[in-house]
């Protein structure tokens, strides 16, 4: 069985290069949502969770630039960012052996 470490080794590079703002929100989305159609088998709940709370984001993203930008229903890019950091510290401690809940 894959480790916490493994399941989200995949998902680091492109949640740095997002919050780096060396790639566009759109990139992002992009890469995300094909590294998680890529995901096969059960995730351990650690990598779960931090995955469904970023994919909610985009989704909010998304909803926001390509439906209605001025909507109060979805988020602007730097919140975007900050829920992109807030998942990769989560996954990067998956890294180094720890849980969120150890932090």
């Amino acid at each position: 069985m894959d480790t916490p470490a493994s399941q989200s080794a995949a998902f680091i590079p492109p949640l740095q290069d997002f919050v780096e703002m060396r790639i566009s929100a759109r990139e992002f989305q992009t890469r995300f949502l094909e590294l998680l159609n890529k995901q096969q088998g059960s995730v351990d709940p650690r990598v779960r969770d931090p995955l469904h709370f970023l994919f909610c984001e985009v989704d909010n993203f998304a909803y926001r630039n390509l439906q209605d930008p001025n909507s109060p229903n979805g988020i602007d890019e730097h919140t975007f960012r900050t829920s992109a950091r807030e998942a990769l510290s989560t996954l990067l401690g998956l890294q180094q052996g720890r849980s969120r809940s150890e932090e």
